[in-house]
């Protein structure tokens, strides 16, 4: 602590900074997600690749919305806890679409074969002929339940277990009808058996489009998330080599201002030096010529004096 005198591990504030901005960026990015997916989905949707369009919108802006928030995600730690809650919310929204789904299925079958459960419930099928008509009307009605709107992605589960729940009351009518020889009730029973299986296999071939649109999905997921995170780590690496790029080129204007200023202390010193040796060269120079000239004045003078002695004594006294 610096009360205490130490001072504080830098490592350790930026990881504590990190932990609290990343998290809050994972709780915005978590926030977005729910609210926006519960605005965009209108349950039932028809098909489960309506529902991932909508989840892979809303899921591109919440990557984005934690990728700008995020800060030194170290290991992605954070960035794996949004994946994981982004893959438990959407499989809540898929389920409760299938729920949404099944139950308005159940109201419309409710709707459409209402009258044909009624007319078996008085016993009207149950004469010559009646299986004939009750398969004639068991089929229109099948053909106005696939016709209806909004059933979702689980129309043909329902309408299949619907048909198979009521296998038992076709065969009650069909084994009561008089009319029918024992080979035609061996193909109406076959022809049923094909009905039911030609169902079934609506039914998986649904089923395998929900699978493989979820496992799309997973895939495109991971896809959208290792994306921003590349894109997020390259923009970080052009920033830092800008940065770098521009602290260089500060550094060498630095570098050269001063060494141009060191030459002209440099070369400020050298005329200086150069001035005190000139001066230093200057005095000897004076000096001897000095000395010299003495040298050279003396004996004239011993020559000139007995000269000018005579001439100033003309008469040799």
């Amino acid at each position: 602590m610096i009360s205490s005198g130490m001072v504080p591990c830098l490592d350790s504030a930026v990881d504590s900074l990190s932990r609290i901005q990343n998290s809050r960026a994972v709780k915005e990015a978590e926030e977005f997600y729910r609210s926006e997916m519960t605005k965009k989905v209108q349950f039932p949707t028809e098909t489960q690749q309506e529902l991932s369009d909508i989840h892979a919108g809303v899921e591109k802006e919440a990557i984005s919305i934690f990728i700008k928030g995020s800060f030194n995600d170290q290991d992605q730690k954070h960035q794996k806890e949004l994946a994981e809650f982004l893959k438990k919310e959407y499989e809540m929204f898929v389920q409760q679409n299938v729920e949404e789904s099944r139950k308005a299925c159940r109201a419309i079958i409710s709707r459409v074969f209402g009258p044909l459960e009624e007319t078996v419930r008085i016993g009207t099928y149950l004469q010559p002929g009646g299986y004939t008509q009750f398969c004639s009307e068991r089929d229109e009605a099948v053909k106005r339940y696939r016709l209806e709107k909004g059933h979702g992605l689980m129309r043909e589960e329902v309408l299949m277990s619907y048909l198979s729940e009521k296998n038992d009351v076709g065969q009650s009518i069909l084994a009561a009808d008089r009319s029918l020889s024992d080979a035609e009730r061996k193909m109406e029973e076959e022809k049923r058996q094909n009905e039911a299986l030609e169902q079934k296999n609506r039914y998986l071939e649904q089923q395998q489009k929900i699978q493989d649109q979820l496992i799309a999905d997973l895939k495109n997921s991971h896809e959208e998330h290792v994306k921003q995170l590349t894109e997020k780590m390259e923009a970080e690496r052009e920033r830092s080599m800008e940065e770098v790029t521009r602290t260089l080129q500060a550094q060498m204007k630095e570098m050269k201002r001063s060494m141009e200023e060191g030459f002209m202390e440099t070369s400020e010193a050298m005329r200086r030096e150069i001035r005190k040796l000139n001066a230093e060269a200057e005095r000897p120079r004076t000096s001897f010529l000095g000395s010299l000239f003495k040298a050279f004045i003396n004996p004239i003078d011993l020559f000139l004096n007995p000269v000018l002695k005579l001439f100033s004594n003309p008469c040799g006294q």
